[in-house]
């Protein structure tokens, strides 16, 4: 996202209107598959059965908060930044989210449930009836 992000600002710099839209399809494309169903999906991953509803019930509102605060800031963005340079705080958002992934989001494959809550305090709760 932050790549395609960068040549969103290089059409606008430098006028090229079919790269702005080729830019927009990518954008919405890579967040399709990126950062935007990833609350949905690592919940289920790093989070015992007990707890993925009240987890679902916290990420999903911070999701669509998150996407309304990117929508009320663009138009004042756009007019602070110029309509040039508007998307250089979202490259800078969307290099920092990838480096807090690597960072604090563990990695799962091949790991029990029990493993990856331990390191967050969590017990995991029996399935045994």
């Amino acid at each position: 996202m932050a790549t395609v992000a960068v040549f969103y600002v290089i059409s606008y710099v430098y006028d090229i209107s079919v790269l702005g839209v080729i830019c927009t399809f990518m954008f919405v494309l890579t967040f399709a598959v990126g950062l935007g169903p990833i609350p949905f999906i690592i919940i289920s991953e790093i989070f015992p059965t007990a707890y993925v509803a009240t987890a679902s019930s916290v990420a999903v509102p911070v999701n669509w908060l998150s996407n309304f605060v990117v929508v009320q800031l663009f138009p004042i963005m756009s007019l602070a930044l110029t309509e040039n340079y508007v998307f250089i705080p979202f490259i800078a958002t969307n290099v920092v989210a990838v480096v807090l992934t690597f960072i604090l989001v563990p990695e799962t494959k091949g790991r029990t449930i029990e493993d990856i809550t331990s390191g967050y305090g969590l017990q995991a709760e029996s399935d045994t009836i």
